[in-house]
């Protein structure tokens, strides 16, 4: 089956008690690679309510780094399996959503990241420098 060339990867780090973190959507439609991130450095919930925090406008990536993204989500391959339990009162939550062809993909994690998924480690790593690079991308000019 060929996989097509677009998808849409949700990343976000918080805190164990969702004081502090970040989100990003990262997209891929026609050859466009989009990006848009949201509150770095702090997601703010009250209980399980979200408070409003409008996201950051949406920055166009050069699109030699779309080629990447795709070879790094045609070698994942993931081994689930149970978690151990850990004292996670201060830990780091972590949460990874993948739309890519047909398929659906949400998986979440604390602390390190689970034996079995270290080919996730560099699409992690691209992710993360995206966070640290753009931040809160408000201000940018956008096309959108």
């Amino acid at each position: 089956m060929r996989m097509s060339g677009s998808f849409t990867i949700h990343y976000t780090v918080s805190s164990s008690f969702f004081t502090e973190g970040y989100s990003l959507k990262l997209s891929c439609r026609k050859g466009r690679l989009r990006l848009r991130t949201r509150n770095a450095p702090g997601i703010r919930r009250t209980g399980l309510e979200r408070a409003p925090d409008p996201e950051s406008p949406a920055l166009t990536l050069p699109p030699e780094e779309i080629a990447p993204i795709l070879d790094i989500l045609g070698r994942v391959r993931i081994s689930l399996q149970p978690l151990p339990e850990m004292d996670v009162t201060d830990s780091a939550f972590y949460r990874l959503e993948l739309r890519y062809g047909d398929l659906d993909l949400s998986l979440r994690w604390y602390h390190e990241l689970p034996g079995g998924w270290d080919r996730l480690k560099p699409l992690l790593t691209i992710l993360e420098g995206y966070a640290s690079t753009y931040g809160r991308a408000s201000g940018q000019e956008t096309d959108e």
